[in-house]
């Protein structure tokens, strides 16, 4: 019997790994954050509520193999459509996040 694709294909790490975080905005009672995760086969885009790692925080992922410029364009349109509703993006020197300084 031949190995599925399951089979040949490395498991996920076990906790994502974020490359960058690309803005944070806050709303009327909570913040979203836009990251880069590494992933084993190429960047996941995470649009999530701050605060917590909680997966049902996750608001979308997008993952991209090759081009991430597409990831850094969707969250761009996030970012714009945040702002439409009267979203407010917050200082860069908030973007590490508590306890970072």
């Amino acid at each position: 019997m031949e190995p599925g694709i399951a089979d040949l294909l490395e498991p996920r790490p076990l906790a994502p790994h974020v490359v960058r975080i690309l803005w944070r905005m806050q709303g009327p009672s909570r913040v979203i954050v836009a990251r880069l995760e590494r992933h084993p086969y190429g960047r996941e885009l995470v649009i999530a509520f701050d605060g917590s790692d909680d997966a049902r925080n996750v608001i979308e992922t997008c993952f991209e193999r090759v081009n991430f410029a597409t990831l850094q364009q969707r969250a761009d349109e996030l970012r714009s459509l945040l702002a439409m509703k009267g979203w407010v993006e917050m200082r860069s020197a908030d973007l590490a996040g508590p306890g970072s300084r």
